[in-house]
């Protein structure tokens, strides 16, 4: 289990398997969300990430440089989990333009 801190409450304890990551691969940005499902299946946002598609890397909603969309998920990625302090096992994609 992790624990995080969010706006000065008590580190609680997260179990891995209550936390999922959303990653939408956009033609401008790929954003990552991660979250941590309650006991009563409400999600709490706990972690976000946005990074700048370069040109090229899309082209009409379609992935074109397979390496530079890879490298931008890996940043926006860790970025989230940065702020969540946790990785998410579960994770669910959107590749649109």
């Amino acid at each position: 289990m992790s624990e995080i801190n969010l706006d000065n409450e008590k580190p609680r304890k997260i179990k891995p398997e209550n936390v999922i990551l959303a990653l939408d691969i956009g033609t401008e940005f790929v954003k990552a969300v991660i979250a941590e499902r309650t006991e009563d299946d409400n999600l709490i946002v706990i972690g976000v990430g946005k990074e700048h598609q370069n040109m090229g890397n899309m082209y009409a909603g379609a992935i074109a440089d397979i390496p530079a969309v890879v490298s931008t998920c890996e940043k926006a990625l860790s970025n989230a989990e940065g702020m969540a302090g946790v990785i998410s096992k579960t994770c669910v994609v959107g590749i649109a333009g």
